[in-house]
């Protein structure tokens, strides 16, 4: 093997473990992992969710399972969150049924103590989503921009753990 792919190699396993070690001893992260049921108003209606977040992919990732508990659910999604050693920012890969088209979008987000931001840059309407761990569980606020430039609230979920 020559040197410099030695070099390489070593450099890329750096960076894995970096990775890894960020998210896995992550207090915020950490913080999510578990079941929990969060009730809240998504566009002004009334919602009632389950969650499972458990740590995926090598612990590289933490995945929130997000169901809608009503008898004929209207959402769900699945949301992978990672942390980018190289950037110092955590990423978001928010899948859900509404489809692929939406699902396009990485999310951005930076800590700021037990909460993270995250900012998806949708055309048209960017969206401001944070994940806040509290005492008594965690909170999901999403804020969007209209076409007017108004901010507006998406929802509001506070979640326990059950």
């Amino acid at each position: 093997m020559s040197l410099r792919l030695f070099l390489c190699l070593l450099v890329l396993l750096s960076f894995s473990f970096v990775t890894e070690a960020q998210l896995s001893k992550d207090k915020w992260a950490k913080g999510l992992i578990g079941t929990w049921f969060g009730k809240g108003l998504v566009m002004g209606d009334s919602v009632v969710y389950s969650a499972k977040v458990e740590s995926v992919l090598a612990n590289e990732f933490i995945c929130i399972h997000l169901r809608d508990t009503a008898q004929r659910p209207a959402y769900s999604a699945d949301i992978y969150i990672g942390y980018d050693s190289v950037n110092s920012s955590y990423v978001c890969h928010w899948l859900d049924d509404s489809g692929a088209k939406n699902s396009t979008i990485l999310g951005d987000g930076k800590k700021h103590g037990d909460k993270v931001d995250f900012q998806f840059d949708y055309p048209g309407s960017p969206m401001q989503t944070s994940i806040a761990v509290t005492e008594q569980g965690w909170v999901f606020q999403s804020i969007f921009v209209t076409a007017r430039g108004v901010a507006q609230t998406f929802g509001e979920v506070y979640f326990v753990r059950q």
